[in-house]
């Protein structure tokens, strides 16, 4: 298993603008010094390390704090290759998939936010423990949104947008 030591011998890690550089070439692609910079076909920068290939969050990770997360690594601002420190938090799996971006068929603009048809409303819901929490029909999109954003300070500990 990689260890912190081995990745501070590895690279060094810019934590304000995100870079991770390689300290040494490897006579082939890597120079001394490049940014490790190759995206994974999700859009992740991954870095391989003894053989192994590791996704470029996790390893700063172990860089900064000594340790691999415990679960998962969120990038706040949702953005798969800024690896600014700031912009990376330990999560559990429920937190991370309550930071995802909106599905492209979303009418309101607003997660949890849906039109009904049939009732002429906007229906607002929030997922608690893999259950949708019904939170009201709205005939106003601006109150639709109000109470969904209450409905997330009641059940989520989102994280505010990275600048």
């Amino acid at each position: 298993m990689i260890d912190q030591e081995t990745v501070k011998k590895l690279f060094h890690y810019d934590a304000k603008s995100g870079m991770l550089l390689w300290r040494y070439g490897n006579k082939r692609n890597v120079k001394p010094w490049q940014e490790a910079k190759a995206l994974n076909g999700n859009g992740y920068v991954c870095v391989k390390i003894q053989g192994k290939d590791y996704p470029a969050h996790r390893i700063i990770w172990l860089y900064v704090h000594g340790a691999f997360p415990k679960e998962f690594i969120d990038h706040k601002n949702r953005i798969r290759n800024d690896n600014r420190l700031c912009n990376l938090r330990d999560v559990s799996r429920s937190d991370n998939n309550q930071n995802i971006s909106l599905p492209s068929h979303n009418k309101s603009g607003h997660m949890g936010v849906s039109w009904i048809k049939k009732r002429n409303s906007w229906s607002v819901s929030v997922a608690v423990n893999k259950k949708n929490k019904w939170l009201g029909n709205y005939k106003n999109l601006d109150d639709a949104v109000a109470a969904r954003k209450a409905g997330e300070k009641q059940y989520y500990n989102l994280p505010e947008e990275v600048a």
